[in-house]
Protein backbone atom coordinates (compact mmCIF):
# COMPACT_ATOMS: atom_id res chain seq x y z
CA UNK A 1 0.00 0.00 0.00
CA UNK A 2 1.49 3.66 -0.71
CA UNK A 3 3.32 5.07 2.08
CA UNK A 4 1.34 8.69 3.02
CA UNK A 5 3.24 11.55 3.75
CA UNK A 6 3.35 15.28 4.81
CA UNK A 7 6.11 17.90 4.07
CA UNK A 8 6.58 21.01 6.27
CA UNK A 9 8.59 23.85 5.10
CA UNK A 10 8.07 27.59 4.69
CA UNK A 11 10.20 27.32 1.86
CA UNK A 12 7.77 26.81 -1.68
CA UNK A 13 10.46 25.73 -3.13
CA UNK A 14 12.00 23.09 -0.95
CA UNK A 15 8.66 22.00 -0.70
CA UNK A 16 7.51 21.25 -4.16
CA UNK A 17 10.76 19.91 -4.59
CA UNK A 18 10.26 17.19 -2.02
CA UNK A 19 7.30 16.79 -3.17
CA UNK A 20 7.83 16.16 -6.72
CA UNK A 21 10.39 13.36 -5.51
CA UNK A 22 8.61 11.54 -3.02
CA UNK A 23 5.76 11.42 -5.24
CA UNK A 24 8.00 10.17 -8.08
CA UNK A 25 9.69 7.75 -5.56
CA UNK A 26 5.79 5.65 -4.94
CA UNK A 27 5.09 8.32 -2.01
CA UNK A 28 1.75 10.22 -1.76
CA UNK A 29 2.85 13.31 -0.48
CA UNK A 30 1.03 16.26 0.79
CA UNK A 31 3.01 19.89 1.27
CA UNK A 32 2.23 22.51 3.39
CA UNK A 33 3.50 26.06 4.38
CA UNK A 34 2.37 26.44 7.37
CA UNK A 35 3.18 24.03 10.40
CA UNK A 36 0.10 24.38 12.18
CA UNK A 37 -2.19 23.96 9.27
CA UNK A 38 -0.15 20.88 8.65
CA UNK A 39 -0.90 19.86 12.50
CA UNK A 40 -4.67 19.86 10.93
CA UNK A 41 -4.00 18.21 7.86
CA UNK A 42 -2.90 15.16 9.91
CA UNK A 43 -6.81 14.58 10.70
CA UNK A 44 -7.44 15.04 7.15
CA UNK A 45 -4.84 12.83 5.94
CA UNK A 46 -3.70 10.31 8.55
CA UNK A 47 0.49 10.14 7.26
CA UNK A 48 2.65 7.10 7.72
CA UNK A 49 5.13 10.02 8.71
CA UNK A 50 5.91 13.47 8.51
CA UNK A 51 9.01 15.60 7.63
CA UNK A 52 9.59 19.15 9.00
CA UNK A 53 11.90 22.48 8.72
CA UNK A 54 13.25 23.42 12.18
CA UNK A 55 12.99 26.90 12.57
CA UNK A 56 9.49 28.23 10.58
CA UNK A 57 7.61 31.40 11.64
CA UNK A 58 4.33 31.02 13.51
CA UNK A 59 5.23 27.87 14.89
CA UNK A 60 9.08 25.76 14.55
CA UNK A 61 9.17 22.33 14.79
CA UNK A 62 9.51 21.96 19.11
CA UNK A 63 6.08 23.42 19.16
CA UNK A 64 4.52 20.69 16.65
CA UNK A 65 6.32 17.94 17.76
CA UNK A 66 5.34 18.07 21.30
CA UNK A 67 1.66 18.89 19.89
CA UNK A 68 1.59 15.71 17.84
CA UNK A 69 3.03 13.90 21.09
CA UNK A 70 0.87 15.30 23.71
CA UNK A 71 -2.27 14.13 21.39
CA UNK A 72 -2.74 10.02 21.98
CA UNK A 73 -4.18 9.75 18.98
CA UNK A 74 -1.41 10.83 16.94
CA UNK A 75 1.40 10.00 18.93
CA UNK A 76 2.90 7.43 17.27
CA UNK A 77 3.49 9.08 13.85
CA UNK A 78 7.42 9.28 13.01
CA UNK A 79 8.93 12.64 12.40
CA UNK A 80 12.30 13.31 10.75
CA UNK A 81 13.47 17.00 11.27
CA UNK A 82 14.97 17.79 7.83
CA UNK A 83 16.97 21.02 8.75
CA UNK A 84 20.04 23.09 7.92
CA UNK A 85 20.78 23.12 11.31
CA UNK A 86 23.83 21.08 12.54
CA UNK A 87 22.86 17.97 14.29
CA UNK A 88 24.33 19.61 17.71
CA UNK A 89 21.38 22.31 17.09
CA UNK A 90 18.65 19.53 16.19
CA UNK A 91 19.02 17.98 19.65
CA UNK A 92 17.03 20.44 20.31
CA UNK A 93 14.18 19.22 18.55
CA UNK A 94 14.28 15.08 18.20
CA UNK A 95 13.97 12.53 20.44
CA UNK A 96 14.57 9.41 18.90
CA UNK A 97 13.15 6.95 21.71
CA UNK A 98 9.89 9.05 20.09
CA UNK A 99 10.66 7.82 16.77
CA UNK A 100 11.82 11.29 15.81
CA UNK A 101 15.07 11.60 13.63
CA UNK A 102 17.22 14.30 12.43
CA UNK A 103 18.89 14.82 8.93
CA UNK A 104 20.88 17.95 7.41
CA UNK A 105 19.32 19.82 4.46
CA UNK A 106 20.91 18.34 1.39
CA UNK A 107 20.81 18.98 -2.37
CA UNK A 108 20.45 15.12 -2.71
CA UNK A 109 17.45 13.65 -1.55
CA UNK A 110 18.72 10.08 -1.51
CA UNK A 111 19.40 10.08 2.18
CA UNK A 112 15.87 11.32 3.38
CA UNK A 113 13.62 8.85 1.33
CA UNK A 114 16.19 5.85 2.53
CA UNK A 115 15.81 7.30 6.11
CA UNK A 116 11.71 7.57 5.38
CA UNK A 117 11.32 4.30 3.89
CA UNK A 118 13.60 2.63 7.37
CA UNK A 119 11.39 4.32 9.79
CA UNK A 120 7.76 3.43 8.03
CA UNK A 121 9.32 -0.10 7.87
CA UNK A 122 10.19 -0.08 11.88
CA UNK A 123 7.66 1.79 13.04
CA UNK A 124 4.32 1.26 10.28
CA UNK A 125 0.96 2.72 11.47
CA UNK A 126 -2.08 0.00 10.90
CA UNK A 127 -5.36 1.35 8.70
CA UNK A 128 -7.24 0.94 11.79
CA UNK A 129 -5.24 3.44 14.08
CA UNK A 130 -5.16 6.16 10.64
CA UNK A 131 -9.15 5.35 10.24
CA UNK A 132 -9.50 6.70 13.82
CA UNK A 133 -7.36 9.77 13.05
CA UNK A 134 -9.57 10.70 10.02
CA UNK A 135 -12.65 9.99 12.20
CA UNK A 136 -11.47 12.66 14.37
CA UNK A 137 -11.29 14.88 11.14
CA UNK A 138 -14.37 14.44 10.19
CA UNK A 139 -16.03 15.24 14.02
CA UNK A 140 -13.94 18.39 13.68
CA UNK A 141 -14.78 19.43 10.01
CA UNK A 142 -18.62 18.48 10.82
CA UNK A 143 -18.30 20.61 14.09
CA UNK A 144 -16.86 23.43 12.72
CA UNK A 145 -19.54 23.34 9.95
CA UNK A 146 -22.02 23.63 12.47
CA UNK A 147 -20.81 26.47 14.19
CA UNK A 148 -20.06 28.45 10.88
CA UNK A 149 -23.99 27.65 9.83
CA UNK A 150 -25.10 28.79 13.32
CA UNK A 151 -23.04 32.31 12.84
CA UNK A 152 -23.95 32.21 8.65
CA UNK A 153 -27.54 32.20 9.78
CA UNK A 154 -27.37 34.67 12.49
CA UNK A 155 -25.34 37.27 10.64
CA UNK A 156 -27.93 36.55 7.32
CA UNK A 157 -31.17 37.01 9.91
CA UNK A 158 -30.87 41.22 8.77
CA UNK A 159 -30.14 40.86 4.88
CA UNK A 160 -31.44 42.44 2.32
CA UNK A 161 -32.94 39.90 -0.52
CA UNK A 162 -30.97 42.37 -3.64
CA UNK A 163 -28.11 42.02 -1.54
CA UNK A 164 -28.14 38.31 -1.62
CA UNK A 165 -28.73 38.40 -5.61
CA UNK A 166 -26.05 40.79 -6.16
CA UNK A 167 -23.46 39.24 -3.63
CA UNK A 168 -21.42 41.80 -3.23
CA UNK A 169 -19.96 43.78 -0.10
CA UNK A 170 -20.52 47.24 0.17
CA UNK A 171 -17.07 48.56 -0.01
CA UNK A 172 -15.14 51.52 1.15
CA UNK A 173 -12.85 52.46 -1.91
CA UNK A 174 -10.36 54.85 0.26
CA UNK A 175 -10.19 51.70 2.86
CA UNK A 176 -9.76 48.86 -0.11
CA UNK A 177 -6.48 51.06 -1.22
CA UNK A 178 -5.34 51.66 2.26
CA UNK A 179 -5.85 47.72 2.30
CA UNK A 180 -3.91 46.96 -0.37
CA UNK A 181 -1.28 49.62 0.27
CA UNK A 182 -0.05 48.12 3.66
CA UNK A 183 0.23 44.93 2.26
CA UNK A 184 2.45 45.85 -0.74
CA UNK A 185 4.55 47.91 2.16
CA UNK A 186 4.69 44.79 4.34
CA UNK A 187 8.32 43.61 2.83
CA UNK A 188 6.84 40.08 3.03
CA UNK A 189 7.36 37.42 0.15
CA UNK A 190 4.41 35.83 -2.02
CA UNK A 191 4.15 33.14 0.12
CA UNK A 192 2.83 35.26 2.76
CA UNK A 193 1.11 38.06 0.90
CA UNK A 194 -1.01 36.00 -1.36
CA UNK A 195 -3.20 34.37 1.53
CA UNK A 196 -3.56 38.28 3.32
CA UNK A 197 -4.61 39.52 -0.26
CA UNK A 198 -6.96 36.37 -0.62
CA UNK A 199 -8.22 37.55 3.07
CA UNK A 200 -8.61 41.48 1.46
CA UNK A 201 -10.66 40.09 -1.77
CA UNK A 202 -12.88 37.43 -0.21
CA UNK A 203 -15.20 39.34 1.28
CA UNK A 204 -15.37 42.04 -1.59
CA UNK A 205 -16.71 39.54 -4.05
CA UNK A 206 -17.65 36.15 -1.72
CA UNK A 207 -16.14 33.90 -4.44
CA UNK A 208 -16.04 30.05 -4.61
CA UNK A 209 -12.55 29.68 -5.77
CA UNK A 210 -10.18 32.89 -6.88
CA UNK A 211 -6.75 31.79 -8.35
CA UNK A 212 -3.85 33.93 -8.88
CA UNK A 213 -1.35 32.83 -11.58
CA UNK A 214 1.86 34.73 -10.67
CA UNK A 215 4.80 34.27 -13.10
CA UNK A 216 8.20 34.81 -11.18
CA UNK A 217 11.19 36.58 -13.16
CA UNK A 218 13.76 34.48 -10.46
CA UNK A 219 13.24 30.81 -11.74
CA UNK A 220 11.33 32.01 -15.05
CA UNK A 221 8.57 29.39 -13.98
CA UNK A 222 4.86 30.38 -12.65
CA UNK A 223 2.79 29.47 -9.65
CA UNK A 224 -0.86 29.18 -9.29
CA UNK A 225 -2.28 30.22 -6.20
CA UNK A 226 -6.14 28.80 -5.55
CA UNK A 227 -8.29 30.16 -2.92
CA UNK A 228 -11.32 27.56 -2.26
CA UNK A 229 -14.41 28.34 -0.24
CA UNK A 230 -16.98 25.37 -0.08
CA UNK A 231 -16.26 23.37 -3.00
CA UNK A 232 -13.59 20.62 -3.81
CA UNK A 233 -11.50 21.03 -7.51
CA UNK A 234 -10.83 17.90 -8.75
CA UNK A 235 -7.27 16.59 -10.02
CA UNK A 236 -8.55 16.92 -13.42
CA UNK A 237 -9.76 20.49 -13.07
CA UNK A 238 -6.46 21.67 -11.24
CA UNK A 239 -4.27 20.01 -13.83
CA UNK A 240 -6.36 22.13 -16.31
CA UNK A 241 -5.73 25.05 -15.23
CA UNK A 242 -1.82 24.36 -14.44
CA UNK A 243 -2.19 23.49 -17.97
CA UNK A 244 -3.92 26.88 -19.28
CA UNK A 245 -1.46 28.83 -17.80
CA UNK A 246 1.66 27.31 -18.40
CA UNK A 247 1.92 26.97 -14.10
CA UNK A 248 4.66 24.75 -13.10
CA UNK A 249 3.81 24.55 -9.60
CA UNK A 250 0.30 25.34 -7.71
CA UNK A 251 -0.81 26.38 -3.77
CA UNK A 252 -3.93 25.22 -2.37
CA UNK A 253 -5.20 27.36 0.35
CA UNK A 254 -8.06 25.41 1.48
CA UNK A 255 -9.56 22.80 4.26
CA UNK A 256 -10.42 19.24 2.44
CA UNK A 257 -13.96 17.77 3.42
CA UNK A 258 -15.93 15.57 2.75
CA UNK A 259 -19.91 16.19 1.48
CA UNK A 260 -18.94 19.17 -0.68
CA UNK A 261 -19.20 20.07 -4.17
CA UNK A 262 -16.47 18.75 -6.39
CA UNK A 263 -15.94 21.00 -9.90
CA UNK A 264 -14.30 19.38 -12.80
CA UNK A 265 -15.08 21.68 -15.32
CA UNK A 266 -14.46 25.43 -15.41
CA UNK A 267 -17.89 25.55 -17.22
CA UNK A 268 -19.81 24.18 -13.76
CA UNK A 269 -18.67 28.09 -12.29
CA UNK A 270 -22.08 30.19 -13.28
CA UNK A 271 -20.21 33.26 -12.65
CA UNK A 272 -16.38 34.55 -13.46
CA UNK A 273 -14.09 37.65 -13.98
CA UNK A 274 -10.85 37.07 -15.48
CA UNK A 275 -7.98 39.65 -16.32
CA UNK A 276 -4.29 39.62 -16.26
CA UNK A 277 -1.54 41.85 -15.72
CA UNK A 278 1.50 42.60 -17.92
CA UNK A 279 5.49 44.11 -16.76
CA UNK A 280 8.12 44.25 -18.51
CA UNK A 281 6.67 43.33 -21.88
CA UNK A 282 5.70 39.67 -19.86
CA UNK A 283 2.45 38.28 -18.72
CA UNK A 284 3.26 38.42 -14.77
CA UNK A 285 -0.30 37.68 -12.83
CA UNK A 286 -3.55 36.02 -14.25
CA UNK A 287 -6.40 36.49 -11.69
CA UNK A 288 -9.82 34.80 -11.62
CA UNK A 289 -12.80 35.00 -9.83
CA UNK A 290 -15.33 32.22 -9.95
CA UNK A 291 -18.94 31.45 -8.78
CA UNK A 292 -20.76 28.07 -8.64
CA UNK A 293 -24.26 31.13 -7.98
CA UNK A 294 -25.21 33.12 -10.71
CA UNK A 295 -24.68 36.10 -9.76
CA UNK A 296 -24.49 40.04 -10.63
CA UNK A 297 -21.10 41.20 -10.52
CA UNK A 298 -21.52 44.24 -11.88
CA UNK A 299 -20.49 46.56 -9.28
CA UNK A 300 -17.98 48.39 -11.83
CA UNK A 301 -16.83 50.86 -9.44
CA UNK A 302 -15.44 47.48 -7.47
CA UNK A 303 -14.35 45.76 -10.43
CA UNK A 304 -12.71 48.11 -12.12
CA UNK A 305 -10.76 49.78 -8.41
CA UNK A 306 -9.62 46.08 -8.06
CA UNK A 307 -8.26 45.95 -11.15
CA UNK A 308 -6.43 49.07 -11.03
CA UNK A 309 -5.17 48.16 -6.86
CA UNK A 310 -3.92 44.80 -8.14
CA UNK A 311 -2.10 46.21 -11.31
CA UNK A 312 -0.22 48.47 -9.28
CA UNK A 313 0.61 46.10 -6.48
CA UNK A 314 1.73 43.55 -8.29
CA UNK A 315 4.23 45.69 -10.87
CA UNK A 316 5.33 47.31 -7.78
CA UNK A 317 6.13 44.58 -5.62
CA UNK A 318 7.82 42.82 -9.41
CA UNK A 319 9.96 46.08 -9.36
CA UNK A 320 10.62 45.74 -6.00
CA UNK A 321 11.90 41.46 -6.00
CA UNK A 322 13.75 42.72 -9.52
CA UNK A 323 15.96 45.46 -7.06
CA UNK A 324 16.68 42.96 -4.73
CA UNK A 325 17.52 40.39 -7.32
CA UNK A 326 20.09 43.01 -8.80
CA UNK A 327 21.77 43.95 -5.86
CA UNK A 328 23.03 39.82 -5.95
CA UNK A 329 23.95 40.25 -9.17
CA UNK A 330 26.00 43.22 -8.86
CA UNK A 331 28.55 41.20 -6.02
CA UNK A 332 28.41 38.22 -8.30
CA UNK A 333 31.27 38.24 -10.02
CA UNK A 334 33.20 39.07 -6.87
CA UNK A 335 32.39 35.92 -5.52
CA UNK A 336 34.64 32.50 -6.21
CA UNK A 337 33.28 29.02 -5.26
CA UNK A 338 36.55 27.21 -4.92
CA UNK A 339 39.58 29.54 -3.12
CA UNK A 340 42.26 27.08 -3.93
CA UNK A 341 41.37 27.87 -7.97
CA UNK A 342 42.04 31.85 -7.38
CA UNK A 343 45.24 31.22 -4.65
CA UNK A 344 47.98 31.52 -7.43
CA UNK A 345 47.23 35.02 -8.15
CA UNK A 346 47.11 36.13 -4.57
CA UNK A 347 50.50 34.60 -4.34
CA UNK A 348 52.07 37.62 -6.27
CA UNK A 349 50.71 40.20 -4.26
CA UNK A 350 53.61 42.68 -2.72
CA UNK A 351 51.53 43.11 0.69
CA UNK A 352 50.39 40.11 2.80
CA UNK A 353 47.36 38.95 1.90
CA UNK A 354 44.59 37.89 5.57
CA UNK A 355 42.23 35.04 5.31
CA UNK A 356 39.05 36.40 7.20
CA UNK A 357 35.92 34.92 8.09
CA UNK A 358 32.96 36.93 9.18
CA UNK A 359 30.29 35.42 10.46
CA UNK A 360 26.62 36.57 11.06
CA UNK A 361 26.96 35.55 15.34
CA UNK A 362 22.93 36.08 15.71
CA UNK A 363 22.03 34.58 12.24
CA UNK A 364 19.76 31.72 14.28
CA UNK A 365 17.95 34.60 15.96
CA UNK A 366 16.94 36.51 12.74
CA UNK A 367 16.09 33.19 10.98
CA UNK A 368 13.54 32.61 14.00
CA UNK A 369 12.25 35.93 13.51
CA UNK A 370 12.18 36.74 9.88
CA UNK A 371 11.31 34.89 6.69
CA UNK A 372 14.24 32.93 4.12
CA UNK A 373 13.28 35.45 1.60
CA UNK A 374 14.50 38.05 4.22
CA UNK A 375 17.39 35.96 5.35
CA UNK A 376 18.18 35.89 2.04
CA UNK A 377 18.22 39.60 1.48
CA UNK A 378 19.94 40.52 4.82
CA UNK A 379 22.61 38.32 2.96
CA UNK A 380 22.84 40.17 0.11
CA UNK A 381 23.12 43.23 1.69
CA UNK A 382 26.01 42.34 3.87
CA UNK A 383 27.96 40.76 0.72
CA UNK A 384 27.13 44.28 -1.18
CA UNK A 385 28.43 46.48 2.26
CA UNK A 386 31.46 43.55 2.08
CA UNK A 387 32.22 43.91 -1.25
CA UNK A 388 32.49 48.22 -0.84
CA UNK A 389 35.57 47.24 1.44
CA UNK A 390 37.57 45.25 -0.65
CA UNK A 391 39.97 45.97 -3.14
CA UNK A 392 39.80 45.22 -7.07
CA UNK A 393 41.99 42.04 -6.55
CA UNK A 394 40.31 40.68 -3.09
CA UNK A 395 38.19 38.25 -3.11
CA UNK A 396 35.02 36.77 -0.96
CA UNK A 397 32.72 33.61 -1.30
CA UNK A 398 29.87 32.61 1.39
CA UNK A 399 31.29 29.86 2.85
CA UNK A 400 27.73 28.29 5.26
CA UNK A 401 24.37 30.02 5.33
CA UNK A 402 25.64 32.08 8.14
CA UNK A 403 29.59 32.83 7.48
CA UNK A 404 31.76 34.46 4.39
CA UNK A 405 35.56 33.87 3.90
CA UNK A 406 37.25 36.62 2.24
CA UNK A 407 40.91 37.31 1.29
CA UNK A 408 42.48 40.87 1.87
CA UNK A 409 45.95 42.30 1.19
CA UNK A 410 47.35 44.85 3.95
CA UNK A 411 50.86 45.95 4.78
CA UNK A 412 51.10 44.62 8.10
CA UNK A 413 48.64 43.40 11.02
CA UNK A 414 47.56 47.04 12.19
CA UNK A 415 46.67 48.07 8.81
CA UNK A 416 44.46 44.60 8.93
CA UNK A 417 43.51 45.28 11.75
CA UNK A 418 41.84 48.98 10.64
CA UNK A 419 40.40 47.63 7.39
CA UNK A 420 38.53 45.04 9.05
CA UNK A 421 37.25 46.85 12.02
CA UNK A 422 35.88 49.05 9.43
CA UNK A 423 34.20 46.34 7.89
CA UNK A 424 32.57 45.57 11.52
CA UNK A 425 31.76 49.92 11.38
CA UNK A 426 30.01 49.18 8.10
CA UNK A 427 27.75 46.11 8.93
CA UNK A 428 27.61 45.62 12.65
CA UNK A 429 24.18 46.89 13.89
CA UNK A 430 22.31 47.31 10.68
CA UNK A 431 19.24 47.22 11.18
CA UNK A 432 16.52 45.35 8.63
CA UNK A 433 12.84 45.18 9.63
CA UNK A 434 13.43 46.60 13.46
CA UNK A 435 16.16 43.19 13.90
CA UNK A 436 19.74 44.02 14.21
CA UNK A 437 22.73 42.36 12.51
CA UNK A 438 25.83 41.47 14.45
CA UNK A 439 28.87 40.33 13.13
CA UNK A 440 31.97 38.79 14.64
CA UNK A 441 35.68 38.60 12.53
CA UNK A 442 38.26 36.04 12.76
CA UNK A 443 41.61 36.45 10.31
CA UNK A 444 44.68 35.32 10.06
CA UNK A 445 47.86 35.85 7.61
CA UNK A 446 48.55 34.14 4.61
CA UNK A 447 52.35 33.10 4.64
CA UNK A 448 53.21 32.02 0.59
CA UNK A 449 56.11 30.03 0.52
CA UNK A 450 56.65 26.52 -0.47
CA UNK A 451 55.07 25.05 3.07
CA UNK A 452 52.07 27.37 2.35
CA UNK A 453 48.99 25.49 3.60
CA UNK A 454 45.35 26.84 2.95
CA UNK A 455 44.30 24.39 5.95
CA UNK A 456 46.35 26.16 8.61
CA UNK A 457 45.58 29.72 7.31
CA UNK A 458 41.66 28.68 8.00
CA UNK A 459 42.34 26.87 10.77
CA UNK A 460 43.67 30.01 12.63
CA UNK A 461 41.15 32.49 11.43
CA UNK A 462 38.53 30.31 12.92
CA UNK A 463 40.78 29.98 16.22
CA UNK A 464 40.71 34.09 15.97
CA UNK A 465 36.82 34.18 15.18
CA UNK A 466 36.11 31.88 18.35
CA UNK A 467 38.22 34.63 20.27
CA UNK A 468 35.92 37.47 19.13
CA UNK A 469 33.00 37.75 21.02
CA UNK A 470 33.89 40.85 23.06
CA UNK A 471 36.17 42.43 20.91
CA UNK A 472 34.33 41.95 17.23
CA UNK A 473 37.68 41.33 15.10
CA UNK A 474 40.83 39.40 16.50
CA UNK A 475 43.54 38.75 14.19
CA UNK A 476 45.57 35.97 14.62
CA UNK A 477 49.35 34.93 13.57
CA UNK A 478 49.72 31.01 12.86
Amino acid sequence: MTKKLIIIDDSLLQLNVLKTFFSNNGWEALGVQNAKIGYEMIFDFAPDLIITDAIMPVMGASSLIKSIRQNEKISKIPIIVYSVLDEINAKFYVKEELNEYFLKKSEKHNELLDLANLIVEKYPLDEEYKNEILKIGIQNYETKQQNELQSEQQNEQNDDDVSKNANINKFDKKEYETEIKILLNSQNNENKIIPELFLILYPKFNYNLCLISLFSFENNERTTYFDIKDIILSPKFKDDVLEKHKSALSVMYKKYAPNLKTIVNENEFLSKIEFSIECRDKNIVNIGFYSCENLKWNDETLIETTKDLLENFFKTYFNKKSSSKSLKDDIGNRYFPFLNNKFENIKNSSNNAYFTIIQISNYQELSLNLHHEDMDLINSMISKKIVDCLEDNEQIYRSDIDEYSVVIFAKNDKQAQNRLNYIVNNIDKMVYEEEKVEILIGASPCIFDNNFDLAQAQKMARIALDEAEVDKVVLKNG
